[in-house]
């Protein structure tokens, strides 16, 4: 980037094609939502502003967003936030970035139960992101976020505050659901699913997030191993519990929940691109 004008227009041209020659695992929409950031507008505002010359702040902060960029970090972690169901979210290196696919999980929960009052928990909360969702769409839920990282439930919290329901939203540490003291009517989790041999070959962007959050062990399934076993305790009769999968898990899960008596057949439903994405299952009354 050289010291003579840079204007959106020139920009939207230039970036994508630095991008395609540098680090093709970069995107024409990374390179618009960092440039809609430093300037303060949205993307639309971009397509109609062509001739909007950037202040040398500007470019500086841009080419900072860049030069990390290619280094492999997230859009989302160099911009610390990320939407999720269509709310604002602070993300950092300490927690997995939302993603649309968990959307599934959030909608699915939603489509089985009301606005009852009922107890929710979020396992593994780390930014928040399903627990805050949900209980933005369900005024008269109460609602515990667990996460064995403090790191990541000070996010969780600042992201509760942020979209208003910290009053609703209990915040706790600990391994699994050792947080849990009572039962609770719904349990939820995007647990850490890749198998442990496959987290080399995840792209940087998705390597840089916690370890904690993306390893499941040897074949992906170890937290789900204990989440059938230890939530017989931890959820109410009539309870529903559903978690995300890898898109080729779904099976596999099944027969672990298959494998308590307690427990109702699984279902499993699909995300937006055909793929197992999330499985649910009740505990019998």
């Amino acid at each position: 980037m050289g010291q003579d004008t840079w204007t959106i227009g020139r920009l939207l041209a230039w970036l994508p094609a630095y991008f395609e020659k540098v680090y093709p695992a970069a995107t024409r929409l990374d390179a618009e939502v960092m440039l809609a950031h430093v300037v303060g507008k949205d993307r639309l505002y971009l397509y109609t502003h062509y001739e909007h010359p950037l202040t040398k702040g500007e470019l500086a902060t841009l080419r900072g967003y860049i030069e990390r960029r290619i280094a492999g970090e997230s859009v989302a972690v160099i911009l610390g936030e990320k939407e999720f169901m269509g709310l604002p979210f602070c993300v950092t290196k300490d927690v997995l970035v939302p993603r649309p696919d968990t959307e599934v999980l959030v909608e699915t929960v939603l489509s089985l139960r009301g606005d009852e009052p009922l107890r929710l928990a979020d396992i593994g909360t780390g930014s928040g992101a399903i627990a805050v969702s949900l209980l933005r769409q369900r005024p008269n839920w109460q609602g515990l976020a667990a996460d064995i990282s403090a790191a990541a439930l000070s996010v969780a919290k600042k992201n509760a505050e942020r979209n208003d329901v910290l009053e609703r939203l209990d915040l706790r540490r600990g391994d699994l659901l050792a947080p849990l003291t009572e039962p609770v009517d719904i349990l939820v989790a995007n647990p850490p699913y890749i198998p442990t041999g496959a987290i080399p070959t995840l792209a940087a962007e998705v390597r840089a997030e916690p370890m904690t959050a993306l390893d499941g062990g040897k074949d992906g399934l170890d937290f789900y191993r204990r989440l059938t076993s230890e939530a017989l305790t931890k959820v109410a009769p009539g309870g529903l519990i559903a978690v995300e999968i890898g898109y080729e898990q779904g099976r596999a899960v099944g027969e672990l929940v298959r494998a308590q008596d307690a427990y109702t057949e699984p279902q499993i439903v699909l995300d937006y691109g055909g793929r197992q994405r999330v499985v649910y299952w009740e505990v019998k009354v």
